[in-house]
């Protein structure tokens, strides 16, 4: 996107506001009293990470969930170099509110253009 050109930045708008929750008093330096642990940040559609690898490197857990195999190799590739491998954790999957429900990825349109379909 233009935006995403000029300022160097994926999503801007996006990365500014997860950037004010995470680097808050509430954000990942916060850590639970009872577990120790930094807050549990999900992302169901990761793409390829900017935000899970956002919130990863202000120290939160991670969990991203991303069902289109292309991504894959982006993001374990980044949660690799970064070392952040007991910190990211990645699953090849899509993710629903109902458990009864299957679903497949479908390539309709080439590279990077899967849809998620009931089985």
């Amino acid at each position: 996107s233009d935006s995403a050109r000029a300022t160097s930045l994926m999503n801007p708008s996006g990365s500014v506001l997860v950037h004010e929750l995470l680097s808050g008093p509430e954000g990942c330096s916060n850590l639970n009293p009872q577990t120790g642990l930094p807050p549990l940040v999900v992302d169901v559609g990761a793409h390829i990470g900017w935000f899970s690898m956002l919130s990863a490197s202000y120290g939160c857990r991670v969990v991203a969930f991303e069902p289109q195999p292309h991504a894959h190799p982006f993001l374990n590739a980044t949660v690799t170099l970064n070392g952040w491998e007991g910190r990211v954790r990645v699953y090849h999957a899509a993710v629903s509110d109902d458990s009864r429900v299957r679903m497949k990825m479908v390539n309709r349109h080439g590279w990077g253009n899967w849809d998620i379909t009931e089985m």
